[in-house]
């Protein structure tokens, strides 16, 4: 069969294939989540980055091994022909942030186990079964004897830290790469309707760490009415800043955002938003605040932030110590949203630090920064992946303009991409917690989804 054929054949050959294959294809996938491809356990993180590289060499991929001193090997691969390209972003580590005790798990986290429809295994939804699906779905049109009518790009990557700070090396020595005609993020889950969320867009982040030291060294608070304060410098400069979450007492902070569209707007007003749950986990003191507040999933997902992280200065919590500390840092989490600029931001602090005389001996390092990125929700590419969702799940998607994580596609959406999250998971999955896990059947219908996006790219 050729790319000739009608759309709709070609993807139920496809289908038909996935069906035929499947169970094959979930024993690769226990086999992959077998792997401890935790940051920490190089010889695990290398053993896996082998693995998918013989799998994809074995589909006929030209491969290219991208070694950094950032991060473990990325895979810059591709398969197939076509004037169109799909670039497929995954990563290979599973590391969350923090990943609780394994003894917590029903079954250990890298023996892979099935019970109740589910799969489970440390990383299967964020991001083994994402990443070995995309794999997955171009040997299921080998298998149909359908030409890819597309070229298929992989770029994956594994982290050795939170943030990929690696990524921007990569995707500037390879621009033709990254520079597809759209791109699939690994990152995204269905509803508990089974609606297939798209996520449209990230939140940037800008974290700083703000610092003073105003002694040479600790000395006795016998003299403290002759001594400069760095804690009292670090901690009036980290409450001017907080004194507000959304930053609106902050000139400056606020002019830049982008408004969202009417459409948009109101898809992510009616997004679902569980209280009770965020409740559960941080306690009856928040439900006052929380009942208050008229559209929390609009508001989580639009507003930008600033939250102080953690303060340190003299000896460890819980000591008597009567001295002046010589130095005291703090750490400030921004998470911005479209229209914003981390260097825009940075300079409206520091600005707002010295007109409130508050800059005085500090100092503001940026530890780590990355820009806020949206997709425009009525672009070619929105609509491929979005027709290509209701087609294999039978019910319409739902688009989400920007989604209340952080992460580097702004990296993929700089070079003119447009970028759509897709992910194998539900709101229950467990990605931060014990017994992570996928539904079978979720995996399934990726599998559908993606072949009728490399179809729809073509046609």
């Amino acid at each position: 069969m050729t790319p000739a054929a009608p759309a709709q054949e070609r993807v139920i050959a496809v289908w038909d294939a996935i069906d035929a294959s499947f169970d094959g294809y979930l024993d690769e996938l226990e086999e992959l989540c077998r792997f401890r491809s935790r940051r920490e356990e190089p010889d695990g993180m290398l053993a896996t980055k082998e693995w998918i590289e013989r799998r994809l060499r074995a589909l006929g991929a030209s491969i290219e091994v991208v070694e950094s001193a950032r991060a473990y090997p990325y895979l810059l691969a591709r398969v197939g022909t076509g004037e169109r390209s799909l670039l497929n972003f995954n990563h290979y580590d599973v590391e969350v942030e923090p990943p609780g005790p394994d003894e917590a798990w029903t079954t250990p986290p890298y023996e892979p186990a099935r019970r109740d429809g589910r799969m489970f295994a440390r990383g299967i939804a964020d991001d083994k079964a994402a990443l070995l699906s995309r794999i997955h779905v171009v040997d299921a049109f080998v298998k149909a004897g359908v030409e890819l009518p597309v070229e298929v790009r992989f770029l994956i990557e594994g982290k050795r830290t939170l943030g990929a700070p690696a990524l921007a090396e990569v995707v500037d020595c390879f621009p033709d790469f990254v520079r597809a005609d759209g791109a699939l993020w690994e990152n995204s889950w269905s509803d508990f309707d089974g609606r297939p969320l798209l996520k449209l867009g990230e939140k940037g982040i800008l974290y700083l760490e703000l610092r003073c030291r105003a002694l040479d060294r600790d000395l006795s608070s016998q003299n403290a009415i002759l001594l400069p304060q760095a804690a009292a410098r670090v901690t009036a400069a980290v409450a001017a800043l907080t004194r507000s979450t959304d930053g609106r007492h902050v000139p400056g902070f606020l002019e830049s955002v982008t408004p969202w569209g009417e459409i948009d707007a109101a898809t992510l007003a009616a997004m679902p938003f569980d209280r009770e749950y965020l409740i559960g986990r941080a306690g009856e003191s928040l439900r006052e605040s929380l009942t208050a507040v008229d559209a929390p999933a609009y508001t989580v997902r639009t507003s930008p932030t600033i939250v102080l992280s953690w303060i340190h200065a003299g000896p460890p919590a819980g000591s008597v110590a009567l001295g002046v500390p010589a130095e005291c840092s703090a750490g400030i989490e921004v998470r911005l949203v479209p229209g914003q600029a981390t260097d825009g931001v940075l300079a409206a602090f520091r600005s707002f630090l010295a007109g409130e005389g508050l800059d005085t001996g500090l100092e503001i390092e940026v530890r780590r920064a990355g820009e806020p990125e949206s997709t425009d929700s009525s672009g070619w590419f929105a609509g491929v992946v979005a027709a290509a969702a209701e087609l294999a799940h039978g019910v319409p998607p739902v688009l989400e303009a920007t989604t209340v994580w952080i992460g580097t596609r702004a990296l993929v959406a700089a070079a003119g991409v447009p970028v759509v999250g897709v992910g194998i998971a539900r709101p229950d999955s467990g990605v931060d917690g014990p017994d992570e896990n996928i539904l079978i059947e979720d995996y399934r219908l990726a599998l559908r989804h993606l072949a009728a996006i490399i179809v729809g790219m073509a046609t």
